[in-house]
């Protein structure tokens, strides 16, 4: 009933070093903090990281919202060298990979 956002740090050879919940949002929405994000990262010795969330409706198709952010934590990351490699949505029996989907 809630909108909850994770993040996985992993190493330059994509080992997973650590998992962590974000933000818990409400029904349609949750705030996520890039400074929270990329502390995580900093702190995990990441050299990549994935987003997750789910979309309460069940359906994954990105907002425009999720998009733009997106796109910025993409760009600090490029600035910071800690690349966001997918940020992925789940919806109820699918989802959606921002990097599929060309946004990433």
């Amino acid at each position: 009933d809630r909108e909850y956002i994770y993040a996985i740090a992993f190493s330059s050879k994509m080992e997973p070093l650590s998992a962590t919940l974000l933000s818990i949002g409400g029904l349609s929405s949750a705030l996520v903090d890039p400074g929270r994000i990329f502390s995580f990262a900093i702190l995990s010795g990441a050299n990549s990281f994935m987003l997750f969330h789910n979309h309460v409706s069940g359906n994954p198709t990105p907002s425009k919202e999720d998009e733009s952010v997106t796109r910025r934590i993409r760009d600090c990351g490029n600035l910071m060298r800690i690349q966001l490699t997918d940020h992925i949505i789940i919806g109820e029996s699918s989802y959606y990979s921002m990097k599929e989907g060309g946004i990433i």
